[in-house]
């Protein structure tokens, strides 16, 4: 038993040739509404991904926020506290010399006069 074909040979020539008659009427590039739609996805896309991001930023921070802060806090003091004691380390060696070269310098004057001293009395016992 031979079954018939639903469309016929003559039928699917017309049938094609109708297809490519109506296709004859489309541009060949795209036109504005696929470009429409593609920035319409994308744009979709992009707020969909940036509404989700900072949510699951957030889901990676650990939840004890406030210790965080506090450690951040205890640090600064120590840092602020090791800072200080530099500066006013730094500022009695400054005090210690200064006065250290006073009494060099008083030191030195002392020597110069009486080497001074001693010269003008070998002068006197000349004369």
């Amino acid at each position: 038993m031979e079954s018939s074909p639903i469309v016929t040979g003559d039928e699917k020539r017309q049938l094609i040739l109708a297809h490519a008659a109506a296709r004859e009427g489309r541009p060949e590039r795209w036109g504005l509404g696929y470009y429409v739609a593609v920035a319409a996805s994308c744009l979709m896309i992009v707020t969909g991904w940036s509404l989700t991001f900072s949510s699951a930023l957030r889901s990676q921070i650990p939840s004890e926020s406030d210790s965080i802060l506090t450690t951040l806090r205890v640090n600064w003091e120590k840092y602020d506290d090791a800072l200080r004691a530099s500066r006013r380390s730094l500022q009695e060696g400054i005090k210690t010399l200064s006065a250290t070269e006073q009494t060099v310098r008083e030191e030195a004057l002392k020597t110069a006069a009486a080497r001074i001293n001693v010269q003008a009395t070998s002068t006197n016992d000349i004369k």
